[in-house]
């Protein structure tokens, strides 16, 4: 694991680096939390590799373990490098967020964010992935490409 604690007047900053799932996130949140914001890995992520990639589920619970506010799920959505779809963890990390209440940012590629207005960003949240997503499979989350956006 290699991670980084980021701590500022301006705020404070984790990134959990690639990291299956451990009771280290429960430590590190203990001695350096609460955070901000944290970037934790969210894809590329199979039984064989559960020691080095965390499923979406689990990346939420690493989150509320290093007292992260506001959650951004990274190393998805970019290179097929597993054997799930390229979307699927930004749809089960959204569902795993919802269900334990958790802030969950998914800007898009490029898109400046603002510790200082993070909460602004989080309540304009998009599921912009969804637009991108193959018709049968968007209508099997219930969801509409004209909502995600």
């Amino acid at each position: 694991m290699g991670s980084w604690v980021i701590k500022t007047l301006a705020g404070a900053v984790y990134f959990s680096g690639d990291s299956g799932y451990f009771d280290g996130f429960e430590q590190i949140g203990n001695k350096y939390g609460p955070f901000d914001i944290s970037f934790i890995e969210t894809g590329a992520y199979d039984n064989d590799w559960a020691h080095i990639h965390m499923t979406p589920e689990q990346s939420v619970q690493a989150h509320l373990d290093v007292k992260g506010q506001v959650m951004v799920p990274v190393h998805n959505g970019t290179f097929d490098l597993a054997f799930h779809a390229w979307y699927e963890p930004l749809e089960r990390v959204s569902a795993a967020a919802e269900q334990t209440d958790t802030a969950l940012l998914t800007p898009e590629f490029g898109r400046v964010v603002s510790v200082s207005q993070l909460h602004n960003t989080v309540a304009q949240n998009s599921f912009w992935w969804r637009a991108l997503m193959p018709q049968a499979e968007l209508a099997a989350t219930g969801a509409t490409a004209a909502a995600a956006q």
